[in-house]
Protein backbone atom coordinates (compact mmCIF):
# COMPACT_ATOMS: atom_id res chain seq x y z
CA UNK A 1 0.00 0.00 0.00
CA UNK A 2 1.45 3.57 -0.86
CA UNK A 3 1.44 6.50 1.32
CA UNK A 4 -1.37 8.25 -0.68
CA UNK A 5 -3.63 5.34 -0.56
CA UNK A 6 -2.55 4.64 3.26
CA UNK A 7 -3.26 8.31 3.94
CA UNK A 8 -6.68 8.47 2.26
CA UNK A 9 -7.97 5.05 4.06
CA UNK A 10 -6.68 7.07 7.58
CA UNK A 11 -8.72 10.22 6.35
CA UNK A 12 -5.32 11.87 6.98
CA UNK A 13 -4.81 14.60 4.02
CA UNK A 14 -0.88 16.69 4.28
CA UNK A 15 -0.30 19.18 2.19
CA UNK A 16 3.45 20.18 2.09
CA UNK A 17 4.35 23.61 0.96
CA UNK A 18 7.73 24.27 -0.42
CA UNK A 19 9.03 27.45 -2.11
CA UNK A 20 12.39 27.74 -3.83
CA UNK A 21 14.94 31.09 -3.53
CA UNK A 22 18.39 31.68 -5.61
CA UNK A 23 21.56 33.72 -5.66
CA UNK A 24 21.44 35.34 -2.16
CA UNK A 25 25.14 36.40 -2.69
CA UNK A 26 26.05 37.48 0.36
CA UNK A 27 29.58 39.05 0.62
CA UNK A 28 30.65 40.96 3.62
CA UNK A 29 33.46 42.55 1.03
CA UNK A 30 30.90 43.77 -1.67
CA UNK A 31 29.79 47.17 -1.88
CA UNK A 32 26.07 46.27 -1.45
CA UNK A 33 26.91 43.74 1.06
CA UNK A 34 23.93 45.36 4.06
CA UNK A 35 21.25 45.75 0.63
CA UNK A 36 21.98 42.05 -0.23
CA UNK A 37 20.98 40.90 3.62
CA UNK A 38 18.35 43.22 3.81
CA UNK A 39 17.03 41.80 0.43
CA UNK A 40 17.15 38.35 2.09
CA UNK A 41 14.99 39.28 5.08
CA UNK A 42 12.47 41.15 2.73
CA UNK A 43 12.45 37.80 0.90
CA UNK A 44 11.48 35.31 3.82
CA UNK A 45 9.27 38.17 5.19
CA UNK A 46 7.56 38.11 1.74
CA UNK A 47 7.76 34.04 1.59
CA UNK A 48 6.11 33.96 5.25
CA UNK A 49 3.10 36.69 4.57
CA UNK A 50 2.06 34.53 1.48
CA UNK A 51 -1.58 32.56 2.40
CA UNK A 52 0.14 29.32 2.51
CA UNK A 53 3.47 29.46 4.19
CA UNK A 54 6.05 27.50 3.33
CA UNK A 55 6.95 24.20 5.27
CA UNK A 56 10.33 24.25 3.15
CA UNK A 57 12.34 26.62 1.33
CA UNK A 58 14.56 25.33 -0.99
CA UNK A 59 18.08 28.29 -1.87
CA UNK A 60 19.43 27.56 -4.95
CA UNK A 61 22.09 28.80 -6.55
CA UNK A 62 25.26 30.90 -4.71
CA UNK A 63 24.25 31.97 -1.20
CA UNK A 64 27.94 33.25 -1.32
CA UNK A 65 30.05 33.78 -3.96
CA UNK A 66 33.42 33.33 -4.10
CA UNK A 67 34.27 30.57 -1.40
CA UNK A 68 35.91 32.82 0.84
CA UNK A 69 35.57 31.34 5.02
CA UNK A 70 34.59 34.60 5.98
CA UNK A 71 31.41 34.72 3.15
CA UNK A 72 30.33 31.63 4.20
CA UNK A 73 30.61 32.68 7.92
CA UNK A 74 28.73 35.69 7.49
CA UNK A 75 25.72 33.57 5.17
CA UNK A 76 25.51 31.15 8.07
CA UNK A 77 24.95 33.97 10.41
CA UNK A 78 22.48 36.08 8.66
CA UNK A 79 20.18 32.55 7.53
CA UNK A 80 20.74 31.37 11.26
CA UNK A 81 19.46 35.00 12.45
CA UNK A 82 16.60 34.52 9.59
CA UNK A 83 15.56 31.56 10.51
CA UNK A 84 15.43 32.02 14.11
CA UNK A 85 13.15 35.35 13.75
CA UNK A 86 10.58 33.59 11.19
CA UNK A 87 10.23 30.63 13.48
Amino acid sequence: MNMNTLSHALGVLRTTSTTKMSHAHISLGAADAACRAADLWRTLADINALDLAADVIIHTGDVFPGGRREDHAAAVTEVTIVAAASS
